[in-house]
């Protein structure tokens, strides 16, 4: 009989416990908590993205000792948790994860989809400093899972045993999460301990226990040092209270923001630098790059703080820019930084404003000189054959003349090889010849000749004056196995070991020789100007020097090979979780549909071209036509000279020798007389 009145009474208390809602085992306090979530939760988390809700309260603690109140032993804060998860079941379709400190640390398998918030129970605290490393603990257990969004909107929920103190506790952990992680997107919800077990009217109750909701303004010039209370429009009900309003003003009143650079001219151009009292060396930059953030500054009224820009691209130099960003040293990089997967661990990089390359810069081809492209009109063969046909022409005149057989009367001019020689080549360079042939053969052999010779005349006179005027260029190198073939060196510059080991290049194994430069202009002027080496190079730097030498035409100086090495586009780095992304995305996008930097690009060189003292002329657009050009014609001039000469002197030594011969021959004949 007592078995069954135990048993009826035991079934009896777990109906009863069974009909509880959770609500009913929640604090008057937890539920004012559980409301003021539930009116931030209508109304500021709309998208599908989840919510992360840690509760670390609980994490490997006596459950009954962890509670937002402290002297309170039959509610914990798993009924808390509990409610809010099916607060936010009802009013969306929003997908919860629910972590511990530890689990969330551990996830491995996750689906990388950026969180939309987080809820942190984190429980009650008597001392800031053990709430500081807690929470600096947990924020670095959070930011290891690959979906930590520290743009997201964060909800803290703790309490502190003086009420009094919330304010400076709020401030102070404000200012932490926004050091170590850059979260600007909090509220912070803690309970008001000094109104609890008082008896009031309703009204004065809902207001006694309603929590005190902070969070602060982290860019507005009086608001780093103060936090605002967001009690009053929580239960507003004549309007929708936005909780989490935004942060990223459009005007930043000044607000210090420091700014690293890296790259070479005209990438980041030093505008000058001075030192304060301090001895602190203030820089103003600008450039290629760093020219759309000043551009942004101005808009949004940032004071930008440059630290000594990192001019050669190297290893070493990126590696220590990142450091400073890691480090919180800077808050923005500027400069030549690629928006690849290798940064984005250590920043957030904004949109692209500017599509660079990597190219092969070579030689460019040497013009030819005027005289030697005349000489080269006809190629040797053919001017062999000219030879050969003048000579075999004046041994054919000079044997029809004397030749009585194939013809029976012709002058005395052609019957001498030299006048013969003369008169072809008077046929050949298109001078008149003092006495016409008589004979028909003669005729007709001349007619010929002379056709000949003015066809070749023809050509070689109107390409004689078209290559004066433009006498060409060298064959353009086409492939790295063009260059290498000539005495051309690899120039390795601090660029090369990154480039080559990104693209794991071995291609130019194949030359000789290396120069190691010792800085990067040095090497992109070895190309350019003296033609010794080839390197690689940024697209936009050769034509900046152009312009600083003064070069009207840069493509005499600047030439690549057709093939591209590296395309990247280039952003700004942000660091990680910095609200600044979004203004500066939003001001970059604006800045590439206005096509402000191809402005500055052409102002920059106009700039440069004026400071060079240019005239705009090349000085190959005309030549002086001096001796230089004729010298082949009198060489040629000259030549003749010489052979008259000689012809001269054997014919002096033959009349001379026959002269003397005649007189011995008549000596012997008066002597036999």
């Amino acid at each position: 009989m007592i078995m069954k009145h135990n048993f009826i009474f035991y079934f009896i208390i777990t109906l009863h416990l069974a009909t509880i809602k959770t609500n009913e085992l929640l604090t008057r306090e937890q539920q004012q908590i559980l409301e003021s979530t539930n009116i931030i939760l209508r109304n500021n988390f709309h998208s599908v993205q989840p919510i992360v809700i840690l509760n670390l309260a609980i994490t490997n603690i006596t459950v009954t000792t962890k509670t937002l109140y402290p002297y309170l032993t039959y509610s914990d804060d798993s009924f808390l948790l509990e409610a809010i998860t099916k607060q936010i079941h009802e009013i969306s379709l929003i997908n919860i994860l629910v972590y511990s400190d530890s689990e969330i640390s551990q996830t491995v398998n996750e689906n990388v989809f950026l969180h939309e918030g987080y809820i942190f129970l984190l429980g009650f605290y008597q001392q800031y400093d053990e709430l500081e490393i807690e929470v600096s603990q947990h924020i670095e257990n959070v930011k290891s899972s690959p979906s930590w969004n520290p743009r997201g909107k964060f909800i803290i929920i703790l309490s502190f045993e003086n009420t009094a103190s919330q304010t400076s506790v709020a401030l102070s952990l404000l200012k932490l999460l926004w050091e170590i992680a850059n979260i600007i997107n909090i509220l912070i919800i803690m309970p008001n301990l000094d109104s609890t077990h008082q008896d009031f009217s309703e009204d004065t109750q809902l207001k006694m226990y309603l929590p005190n909701i902070y969070t602060w303004f982290p860019y507005d010039a009086t608001g780093q040092n103060k936090v605002e209370l967001l009690n009053d429009c929580l239960f507003d009900k004549g309007n929708v209270c936005n909780m989490f309003t935004p942060k990223v003003p459009q005007d930043f009143m000044g607000f210090p923001i420091k700014v690293g650079t890296v790259g070479p001219e005209p990438y980041v151009i030093v505008k000058s630098n001075t030192t304060t009292d301090g001895e602190k060396v203030e820089f103003q930059i600008g450039g290629l790059v760093v020219h759309l953030v000043n551009t942004i500054a101005n808009k949004i009224n940032i004071t930008l703080l440059f630290n000594k820009p990192y001019i050669e691209l190297g290893k070493d130099n990126f590696i220590k820019i990142m450091l400073d960003l890691i480090n919180a040293d800077i808050d923005i990089i500027a400069g030549i930084f690629p928006d690849v997967p290798l940064v984005y661990s250590f920043a957030d990089p904004t949109v692209r404003y500017l599509y660079d390359s990597i190219l092969w810069i070579v030689p460019c081809p040497k013009a030819i000189p005027r005289v030697q492209r005349v000489t080269n009109i006809f190629s040797s063969s053919a001017w062999m054959l000219m030879g050969i046909v003048f000579i075999l022409s004046s041994v054919v005149v000079w044997y029809q003349a004397n030749n009585k057989l194939l013809t029976k009367s012709e002058s005395n001019t052609f019957k001498k090889l030299s006048q013969c020689i003369l008169n072809v080549w008077a046929v050949l360079i298109g001078v008149s010849i003092p006495q016409l042939p008589k004979s028909t053969e003669i005729r007709m052999f001349f007619m010929i000749f002379v056709i000949s010779s003015f066809a070749m005349c023809t050509v070689f006179q109107a390409f004689f004056t078209t290559f004066l005027i433009e006498p060409g260029y060298e064959d353009k190198f086409q492939t790295i196995e063009d260059v290498a073939k000539t005495n051309v060196s690899f120039g390795i510059t601090t660029l090369t070991p990154i480039v080559m080991d990104i693209m794991d290049y071995h291609a130019h194994d194949i030359f000789k020789h290396n120069t190691l430069c010792p800085t990067f202009r040095y090497c992109v002027e070895e190309v350019m100007f003296h033609r010794t080496v080839l390197t690689l190079i940024p697209q936009y730097y050769p034509s900046y020097i152009a312009g600083e030498r003064g070069i009207a035409d840069e493509s005499k100086v600047v030439c690549f090979l057709p093939e591209v090495f590296l395309t990247s586009g280039l952003s700004v780095g942000i660091s990680k979780g910095s609200p600044l992304l979004q203004i500066f995305n939003k001001y970059l996008t604006r800045c590439n549909e206005g096509g402000i930097l191809d402005e500055y690009w052409s102002r920059l060189k106009h700039g440069m071209n004026l400071k060079a003292n240019t005239s705009g002329i090349s000085s190959e657009e005309y030549f002086v036509f001096s001796m230089e050009h004729l010298s082949p014609i009198f060489a040629i001039l000259f030549m003749g000279c010489c052979f008259s000469t000689l012809l001269l002197l054997a014919e002096i030594i033959t009349k001379y020798c026959k002269k003397k011969h005649f007189k011995n021959q008549n000596m012997k004949v008066k002597t036999d007389n």
